[in-house]
């Protein structure tokens, strides 16, 4: 039961054959989709991850942040969660003089990070390589369209309904997107997005697709 089509195929890549497959979506707490919309005056852009540089690309994050930071300071970048290159980020970020345009939460749980999810404008992904990852998830479950790297299985769910895909490692490409994003974030309808997530993410619908694949064994 892989997460997406690209994780099914990458496994039949490796010589993992059979005919049982089924598609079963990460689940998404529902805490996350009773939460109200509380969006901040200034624009906050999000980022959740496991802060480990060679997957999830922040060094790029934040390079464009510092382009972007010379024609426009109507938002602040906010880095969630902690890993292996999380205090090198944050050095990064002091040494390009960023302090007042990027904010590092820490990992935050339950209704803390909830509560950062309900003020963001949009989330913001660039990694390299992913499959799914599940913040994606909890994005769209909290209404957020997502401005994200065209990597893994990412593109399953995510369209221009929902936000933007662009390609990894892409300096210029999200540079100009990130920009674009700060402008039309607005356009997106949170509440079609949020229906999409529950629809497919939430605890009851899979709960409802694994009791279906137990039963049908």
């Amino acid at each position: 039961m892989p997460v997406t089509s690209n994780l099914k195929e990458a496994m039949e890549s490796h010589g993992l054959y059979n005919s049982n497959y089924q598609i079963v979506s990460n689940v998404v707490d529902d805490i996350f989709f009773n939460t109200e919309f509380n969006e901040s005056v200034i624009k906050r852009v999000i980022h959740v991850s496991t802060f480990e540089d060679k997957s999830k690309n922040i060094t790029g994050i934040i390079e464009v942040i510092k382009e972007l930071s010379s024609s426009r300071q109507d938002f602040k970048m906010v880095f969630i969660g902690d890993g292996t290159d999380f205090e090198r980020m944050k050095s990064l970020a002091t040494e390009q003089g960023l302090e007042e345009r990027i904010e590092f939460t820490g990992l935050l749980e339950k209704e803390a990070l909830v509560r950062e999810y309900a003020r963001a404008s949009f989330m913001l992904i660039n990694s390299n390589y992913e499959n799914m990852p599940v913040v994606i998830n909890e994005a769209m479950a909290c209404g957020l369209p997502v401005l994200s790297t065209n990597v893994g299985g990412i593109s399953e769910h995510l369209d221009s309904s929902k936000g933007v895909l662009i390609q990894a490692n892409d300096t210029l490409q999200l540079l100009e997107q990130f920009n674009w994003m700060l402008n039309h974030y607005s356009d997106y309808d949170k509440a079609s997005i949020r229906e999409y997530a529950e629809a497919l993410f939430s605890s009851r619908a899979i709960s409802r697709k694994l009791n279906n694949i137990y039963h049908s064994i």
